[in-house]
């Protein structure tokens, strides 16, 4: 994952403004450790500049846009036209390689380079207030309305410099008030209502998937003028997905998808909201979908699957959809896949903590020690806190509350040193460290406090990776609850995971379990069988199955699927 979420800049999902502070500053570096493959060549943030300026084709199924823009080549027109069709579906390489394109037609054109600044400010500022500048240098021979997406190009670019300043949310609403100006001119612009309601975004770097309710009407306003318009669909669906409005995101999503069927994150886009709806098989069949594309693509285009964002993104939520359906050996190779890629930003450092949360929930507690001290050893304090983190709970399970104790500190004090934005990402983690140290002592200390934190920060996730990560964590607590006698809160946390998910068989798990203990033998037969319900599909050898058998013999089980 890069640097947009949930998100995802894409998920980005769930701090986009402090990954892009990060590229702000040039912290582009692989995080990792790893080599980088493209070491000596000149690059726009990881990218070399050789593929974002190969020669590309006109293509199919991307989705249809168009936006005139002053030129008398019509190859121009339609190759920039595409490059807005691929910035609108977050495909930054191939947005790029077709700006370029345009401009091998039309050098004169400004638009392109306007394009240009779009596609690589999620990649590297300076790039992109350098291609902004170049199609300053063009203005004059540009129409009024371009030579207002300009000056908005400009405003947006100044407002992310002010990003957490002193006088950034004056540059963001001078950002807006740009865009309303414009609009006042070309009330039926439909490419300005699409930036104006990215604009709502609470910060300068809002894409779609930050979309907050205020956004809504100008994507509706666009569809009213133009019905086809996928990149408003594509938005809605993020808008109603961030409301909790599952069903609406759903239609939004499936539209999108049927508009752009050649575009990978259309496809993940509805697998995500098949998620949403508790539809957990069928998003898999458009998780996989986007990966087929997505490696036909990097095989033909000879480009490396590390450079595109949204890989390791889809392969995240192929992993976490395969590990909610209790299908442990598929959901691990998934997350392997995901780890061979290497990060090339601090944040995308930072979501690879997937891999160990994985290990901690499935019990797997050597390797998931493993794999958090990889993290807590990293470079950036952000990665290495909730690494921290991620050993102290890994300890609790292995019963080393005072080695757990000593983690909880070094976490605290990693924290200290984060951006607002980033100490909020961390928060759910140290929060998660205290109450299983908590459970482990039978200490009542803030025990309530920190249960109601970890509820609201569960309860307020609605993306489908976010709302699951949650949802797994809380199911480890509950694991670790259980096994110190701590059944109360064990209770407590089963009713959790069921608000906040009631198609997983986690949940209904747990709270059978629960249920068991304290004797409601009928309650704990229904949720048994709930449980089994939900997962039908799941390994042979998926642990629960055992005890949901002799508890409830006949739930009914369907073979599990295998890939």
């Amino acid at each position: 994952m890069t640097v947009k979420n949930r998100r995802c800049w894409p998920r980005l999902c769930t701090v986009p403004i402090a990954a892009m502070l990060l590229l702000l500053l040039g912290n582009l570096a692989a995080i990792s450790g790893q080599g980088d493959d493209h070491a000596g060549h000149t690059t726009i943030g990881w990218v070399p500049e050789e593929i974002l300026n190969r020669p590309v084709v006109l293509r199919e199924g991307v989705g249809t846009y168009h936006e005139k823009v002053t030129t008398s080549s019509a190859a121009a027109q339609k190759f920039y036209d595409q490059g807005v069709a691929y910035l609108h579906s977050y495909v930054w390489i191939e947005a790029a390689r077709s700006f370029h394109q345009a401009l091998r037609s039309d050098p004169k054109l400004a638009m392109p380079y306007v394009g240009l600044s779009y596609a690589y400010s999620p990649m590297d500022y300076p790039a992109a207030r350098a291609a902004l500048e170049r199609a300053e240098s063009l203005a004059a021979a540009a129409d009024d309305r371009e030579r207002s997406r300009i000056a908005i190009r400009r405003a947006q670019l100044d407002a992310m410099a002010a990003a957490g300043a002193a006088d950034g949310v004056a540059k963001l609403l001078a950002f807006r008030r740009q865009i309303d100006a414009a609009l006042a001119a070309y009330p039926n612009d439909v490419e300005l209502l699409l930036l104006r309601g990215l604009a709502e975004e609470p910060s300068p770097f809002g894409d779609g998937q930050g979309c907050v309710p205020a956004a809504t009407p100008y994507y509706q306003r666009a569809l009213a003028i133009s019905p086809d318009n996928f990149a408003a669909h594509h938005f809605l669906a993020h808008c109603y997905e961030n409301q909790g409005k599952f069903q609406e995101a759903l239609e939004e999503a499936r539209t999108y998808a049927q508009m752009a069927p050649q575009i990978p994150h259309a496809q993940h886009m509805y697998g995500h909201e098949l998620r949403g709806v508790g539809r957990t098989e069928e998003a898999i069949q458009f998780f996989l979908k986007a990966e087929s594309l997505e490696e036909n693509y990097y095989r033909r285009e000879n480009i490396p699957a590390s450079l595109d964002w949204h890989h390791a993104h889809n392969l995240s939520l192929l992993a976490s959809a395969h590990q909610y359906e209790g299908q442990l050996h598929l959901a691990e190779r998934y997350f392997t896949a995901e780890r061979q890629l290497t990060p090339y930003t601090e944040y995308a450092a930072f979501n690879r903590k997937d891999w160990p949360e994985f290990l901690l929930n499935r019990g797997d507690f050597p390797r998931a020690l493993e794999a958090a001290k990889q993290m807590a050893a990293s470079r950036s304090a952000l990665t290495a806190a909730a690494g921290h983190c991620l050993v102290g709970i890994t300890l609790v399970a292995l019963r080393r509350p005072g080695e757990a104790d000593a983690e909880l500190t070094a976490a605290e004090t990693q924290s200290r040193a984060l951006n607002r934005a980033d100490a909020a990402a961390v928060s759910p983690y140290l929060d998660l460290l205290r109450l299983a140290i908590r459970l482990r002592q039978g200490s009542s200390a803030d025990t309530s406090a920190l249960l109601a934190r970890i509820s609201a920060y569960t309860r307020r996730a609605t993306s489908a990776d976010s709302w699951s990560q949650g949802l797994f964590r809380v199911e480890v607590l509950s694991n670790l609850a259980r096994e110190a006698n701590q059944w109360e809160i064990a209770e407590q946390l089963a009713d959790l995971m069921l608000a906040v998910d009631p198609y997983y068989g986690g949940s209904h798990y747990a709270k059978a379990l629960a249920a068991d203990r304290r004797g409601d033998e009928a309650k704990a037969a229904e949720e048994f069988k709930a449980a089994g319900k939900y997962w039908s599909h799941a390994d042979m050898d998926f642990p629960p199955l055992a005890v949901i058998r002799k508890a409830s013999p006949n739930a009914g089980f369907a073979p599990p699927k295998t890939g």
